[in-house]
């Protein structure tokens, strides 16, 4: 539970200056000490835990979706400044949230929508600066933070703008599939072509403050071949 313990330690989340809500969800686990530590952290005030059971997920390929739609469905839209999504499987490290919501309040002339403190694999392409070479070619200061410009970027811990979650139906199956089955990553590419409708960006750090964890986990996700890191793990071209 690296994730939760850095989230908590790093963030200081339920200060008054922060006010913010921690909603974890438990997607039906059968692991007893994983059970025990979450019911445990269900307990602290701010942290509200919702436990999934085999029948809420039952005719759910992606269960990520259908948490993240419980989540918005319990939220009321007014009064928030911002929303995190993040993954199990990342830790933090200090000044995480003060940077991505700094670099987040100041992006609105370049139109960011989402700031990700974690650049992990797949990276995608970043958006040059014209007139600049080397490393400021690239950079852009918003907030004080040097980030990089993208259209596309893993949502493993992504600090978005409520207008852009509230401003369009959460992700479904039926969204991202592709020839009948699905195929694309499916938060990450429906919320990229909310971007592109918008002419939104997406601001990643150049100095990353949120990693992977050192504990490997199974991927569904990409066992089935979805997305470009699961196409090019296994040598496959996007048709």
């Amino acid at each position: 539970m690296q994730c939760l313990d850095s989230f908590v330690r790093t963030s200081n989340p339920f200060s008054v200056r922060h006010k913010t809500t921690l909603d974890v969800f438990d997607v039906a686990s059968t692991h007893k000490p994983t059970i025990e530590l979450l019911e445990r952290m269900g307990k602290i005030n701010g942290i509200n835990l919702i436990t999934l059971t085999q029948g809420d997920i039952a005719g759910s390929f992606w269960t990520k979706n259908l948490a993240w739609r419980l989540f918005l469905e319990s939220l009321e839209p007014h009064g928030i400044d911002a929303i995190v999504m993040l993954d199990n499987d990342v830790r933090f490290t200090a000044d995480w949230l003060d940077h991505s919501l700094s670099a987040l309040s100041d992006g609105d002339g370049m139109g960011v929508n989402i700031v990700s403190p974690y650049d992990g694999k797949p990276r995608y392409p970043s958006t040059r600066i014209g007139g600049q070479t080397g490393l400021a070619a690239w950079a852009f200061a918003l907030g004080g933070v040097d980030c990089y410009l993208r259209k596309a970027s893993t949502s493993r811990c992504w600090v978005m703008l409520p207008e852009l979650v509230f401003g369009v139906e959460p992700p479904t199956d039926k969204a991202v599939t592709r020839n009948g089955r699905v195929d694309r990553m499916p938060t990450d590419w429906y919320y990229w072509k909310q971007l592109e409708r918008t002419g939104g960006n997406i601001a990643v750090l150049m100095n990353p403050l949120v990693f992977d964890t050192e504990a490997k986990f199974y991927s569904e996700r990409v066992a089935r071949y979805i997305g470009d890191d699961a196409h090019r793990q296994h040598g496959l071209s996007r048709g």
